[in-house]
């Protein structure tokens, strides 16, 4: 493209234009300009058209078209990993009818980590004395726990008698034509060097959990890459709970910095050759002798032999089913004009220094800087540059008339903010306010004055406030976000929360959320006063688990599990949603359940009961939090606009996945053979 400068090409013309070209003007000159501009595009598009004959190179919007060259079929959902399924298609053809073939299929296909099974291997019947397999006893080792823990799931190696049923209907397995694809369905997001929480017990200070609210909660394995395409997926290589004896085997590759569990003592990481594997259960187990911590991957505890003489950071991984709520994912930042200069907290030593600015220890610290600026000279975002716990109570903030304010975490972090008392943010007129990035727990946020745009993305106001060790909220029923605000403008986009209460003139947003009141008959978004209504709402894709009262209201691919009570019926409509019976809403367009106008009372019954929402799990917290079970209503399963699950989790269109896995799998099935799609919850 170099061959297209405009001062090269100028320079070719004869001096004598290029001089009485100066003398006019430099007219000349920007005609080559334009010329040299188009030329460039015209250069471009030449290559990219080269680029358009591969796969790897492509547009996205090409890669039908080099797949319809070598007879790559449409399916349901396609352009999920349609990539990746389009460059591999040549080697399912040479390798048909293999396991190997079809669990790169389904990865390729779903996007997800996939392990195949022949189920026929775990039959534990007559052997063949050409092809036994040893391992096969009729009775299974009850003393092996390993062995026991792998039951039912893909890696597991206890033989079965074989089973008559069907495996279409997920119903039987264990028989010679049939094939489990079994599908991670969550993630394993990595938490590096985030402080560990000491728990408190009153009789010692050696006790810690990784997680940072306390909870136990089990430490996954961080999946490795496969070596090779169409080699089979091994435990090392899908993101599974790991096992205390899964641990205590393959400690070495486990722990360390680069693997899925480590423990820093103040600067220093602890070598493995210090830790040992123990089962933590109610802390009893003292620290084996000549080590210097236990771990327990089960629940996600640390013991040490000593009280640590600094504070002890942790990395582990956790599974979570989306990039939704706080998490160390990838985020974009969507910061107001103003964002420069920034203002940067941070507490981790091992950060890197910034040269002429000041990094601030909290947040607390950085906000009165901020407010004691002049309006003028205060920068548009602070930003929380670690995975640290910021146990704090932060102080009223004002924001000024028409400024903005974005509060984040930087890109690939999870700060956690321990709140000591209720976070107040007033603001004058046409002030703003954005979070994102934030794990907010022990207390709840107030709005107050005239703030506008109140803006909540990928954040988390943990439900209930704080948690116990088992994951039941604290102080269930209380609000996470309360907004007094006389015009707010609220939108919360990808984030988790308790109840939500409001003013009656806001106006609130949610998009991709989950509103999670603890218990189905408390209020997860009504009025400031108990009883009354809160303001208009809109909701996209998402989960209200709790009662609702609004003025009014509309939804699409919304999933509310308890009453809905609407104040004005007359605007707004419900689309492809799941509202329970003896709700009153506005107009509704293909809602479940589909309960006739004239229906009797137990007619009414038996349909809600027909379509009542499944979930793997209702605990904030667990990697299937909120997400609609394989064994769901299909109605609910497929009941969206665009025949995803309805709910928070719709964007991963998960049903759309499976079809396209299913489709494929016709075409490169052994014949005779029949698979089944097992989701791994």
């Amino acid at each position: 493209m170099t061959g297209y400068d405009p001062q090269t090409l100028f320079e070719l013309l004869p001096a004598a234009y290029q001089q009485r070209d100066a003398e006019q003007g430099f007219a000349l000159r920007e005609l080559i300009e334009i010329l040299a501009e188009q030329s460039t595009h015209v250069e471009g598009g030449i290559e990219q058209l080269y680029r358009d004959g591969f796969i790897e190179t492509c547009q996205d919007s090409m890669v039908s078209y080099v797949g319809d060259l070598i007879g790559v079929r449409p399916s349901v959902g396609g352009e999920l990993g349609s990539r990746a399924e389009v460059a591999n298609t040549l080697g399912y053809r040479r390798r048909k009818g293999t396991l190997a073939v079809v669990e790169q299929l389904a990865r390729d296909v779903t996007g997800w980590p996939a392990k195949a099974v022949e189920y026929f291997t775990l039959l534990s019947t007559q052997q063949n004395l050409n092809h036994q397999r040893p391992q096969n006893l009729a009775t299974p080792d009850f003393r092996d726990r390993d062995t026991l823990a792998r039951l039912q799931g893909p890696f597991e190696r206890t033989p079965h008698l074989v089973e008559v049923r069907e495996i279409e209907p997920r119903a039987g397995r264990y028989n010679v034509p049939n094939v489990g694809i079994h599908l991670w369905i969550y993630t394993a997001y990595e938490v590096r060097r985030s402080l560990a929480h000491r728990v408190d017990d009153g009789t010692t200070d050696r006790h810690f959990t990784f997680d940072p609210l306390g909870v136990d909660a089990p430490l996954l394995r961080r999946p490795e890459e496969i070596e090779a395409p169409f080699d089979l997926a091994n435990e090392r290589q899908v993101p599974d709970p790991t096992g205390r004896e899964q641990m205590r085997g393959e400690l070495a590759d486990l722990y360390g910095l680069d693997a899925s569990i480590a423990v820093w003592e103040g600067e220093a990481l602890i070598a493995s050759s210090q830790v040992a594997v123990c089962d933590l259960s109610g802390w009893l187990h003292e620290v084996p002798e000549g080590r210097h911590i236990a771990i327990d991957p089960v629940l996600g505890r640390i013991s040490f032999a000593a009280a640590p003489a600094a504070e002890v950071r942790v990395l582990y991984h956790y599974g979570f089913g989306a990039d939704l709520g706080a998490g160390p994912y990838h985020r974009a930042m969507e910061a107001p004009a103003t964002a420069e200069p920034i203002l940067r907290v941070g507490a981790d030593p091992a950060l890197e220094p910034i040269d002429g600015a000041t990094r601030f220890a909290t947040l607390g610290e950085a906000l009165e800087h901020w407010m004691a600026l002049p309006p003028e000279d205060r920068p548009g975002v602070i930003e929380i540059e670690d995975n640290g716990t910021y146990p704090e109570t932060l102080p009223d903030t004002q924001l000024p008339a028409q400024s903005r304010l974005a509060i984040r975490a930087a890109s690939n972090r999870r700060p956690v903010l321990i709140l000591g008392d209720t976070w107040h943010i007033d603001g004058e007129a046409d002030s703003g306010l954005a979070l994102n990035g934030l794990l907010i727990a022990g207390a709840g946020l107030e709005v107050t004055g005239e703030l506008a745009p109140v803006n909540i993305s990928h954040s988390t106001l943990v439900p209930g406030r704080s948690l116990d060790e088992t994951g039941a909220p604290q102080e269930p029923g209380a609000s996470s976000l309360e907004v007094a605000a006389a015009t707010a403008r609220v939108r919360i986009q990808r984030s988790i929360l308790g109840p939500l209460r409001t003013a009656p003139d806001t106006v609130v947003r949610l998009e991709d959320t989950i509103i999670d009141a603890g218990e189905l008959a408390d209020p997860a978004f009504e009025g400031l006063e108990a009883d009354t209504p809160a303001g208009s709402v809109e909701l996209r894709r998402s989960t209200v688990l709790g009662t609702l009262r609004a003025h009014e209201m509309s939804a699409t691919d919304t999933l509310f599990v308890g009453l809905v009570r609407t104040e004005r019926r007359q605007s707004g409509c419900l689309r492809f949603c799941h509202v329970p019976p003896d709700s009153i809403t506005p107009r509704r367009f293909h809602c479940q359940p589909d309960v006739p106008a004239n229906a009797s009372s137990e007619t009414r019954r038996r349909l809600a009961a027909a379509v009542r929402p499944r979930f793997i799990s209702m605990r904030y917290g667990d990697a299937g939090y909120c997400q609609l079970r394989q064994d769901a209503p299909p109605e609910l399963r497929r009941g969206a606009e665009d025949e995803a699950e309805i709910g928070a989790y719709a964007s991963l269109r998960r049903t759309q996945r499976e079809d396209a896995l299913r489709q494929r799998l016709d075409e490169y099935l052994r014949l005779g053979m029949r698979a089944g799609v097992f989701f791994v919850e």
